[in-house]
């Protein structure tokens, strides 16, 4: 079944908020108006997303969703597409990666606009944050004495790198990443976890996993198990700010799936061009480009004590076929 939805004003939309698509389990298709092209919501960069962004929400049936001018795939919502034994596998093996990886200070417009009370969390001996670039989400740390330390930083994120990724120096370098680095025999345990995405990537888009493939073609010992993935990350309680993912393979897709621990509100994760919010639950599936649309996730409520929404997003990182040395 294909079902237009065409939200053209502003009035209509607030009209809309929190429509939920109620249908049989069927899969089903949805043509969204836009309501915003890429270049207003810039405007919007490195903000929280919040709930009152959608116009359309998704999550309780599986569907695909295009624009409905342009006739452009947006993205794939599955529901509880990763079986449950392999959602289990990524609890016992990931369910305690914030107490044993450190948090990024890299996340730039993704971790919002840099707050020195975040960065004292962590790094508790700042002083003071001097902001570093336009859009107010680095800044050089001021320590003890006046000092200011020549790196700059973005806030502090629960975001964690594995698989495998392009290093810019010696000449470029394509090389393990992260927790594969840190844990290599946790990661290999893993691989069914994230065999069971790229099965669901190859079954749902194989013309783009075959992309996928044929961009790595001689370079498959960087590519995640099985699949045609070669990079995630894991992140735990991760409210990021409207942002655009970099690095991407320019025809690819990534994926999104979640593990739950406990019992927590929001989390949704937002495409505001489309005034779009998904609410991705464990063992869902989203398939989208993330490098091409503005997105973000809503605030995260705890609802039992020490709840986490701990996300894995996979895909193709563009630029690893252009290193010198393999490590």
């Amino acid at each position: 079944m294909d079902t237009n939805l065409n939200i053209k004003s502003k009035t209509i939309r607030v009209k809309c908020s929190f429509f939920f698509i109620l249908m049989a389990n069927k899969m089903k298709t949805y043509r969204l108006s836009r309501l915003h092209t890429f270049s207003d919501w810039k405007k919007r960069e490195a903000t929280q997303p919040t709930i009152h962004d959608a116009a359309t929400i998704i999550g309780e049936h599986p569907c695909d969703i295009y624009d409905d001018q342009t006739g452009a795939l947006i993205l794939k919502f599955r529901k509880r597409a990763i079986p449950t034994d392999r959602i289990q596998l990524a609890k016992s093996i990931y369910g305690n990666i914030d107490q044993v990886m450190k948090p990024s200070f890299s996340r730039n417009a993704a971790a919002g606009k840099v707050d020195l009370d975040q960065i004292r969390q962590f790094k508790p001996h700042v002083q003071a944050i001097h902001v570093s670039n336009r859009l107010g989400t680095k800044a050089k740390v001021e320590v003890k004495g006046g000092k200011i330390l020549t790196e700059s930083v973005s806030n502090p994120v629960k975001s964690y790198k594995a698989g495998y990724t392009y290093w810019r120096f010696q000449g470029g370098c394509a090389m393990p990443t992260g927790f594969t680095k840190e844990f290599p025999d946790k990661w290999r345990a893993s691989l069914p976890f994230f065999n069971a995405i790229g099965e669901q990537f190859e079954a749902n888009m194989p013309d783009r996993a075959a992309i996928h493939r044929k961009a790595m073609e001689g370079w498959e010992e960087y590519l995640i198990g099985d699949t045609a993935l070669s990079t995630a990350a894991i992140n735990v309680n991760y409210e990021s700010a409207y942002h655009v993912d970099r690095g991407d393979l320019k025809e690819g897709f990534s994926t999104l799936t979640v593990c739950e621990f406990g019992t927590y509100e929001g989390g949704l994760y937002m495409v505001p061009e489309y005034g779009l919010a998904i609410d991705v639950r464990e063992g869902d599936l989203v398939l989208s480009q993330s490098h091409k649309y503005w997105h973000g996730n809503t605030k995260i409520v705890p609802k039992t004590e020490g709840a986490r929404r701990m996300s894995f997003i996979t895909y193709l990182k563009g630029s690893i076929t252009k290193a010198v040395n393999r490590k």
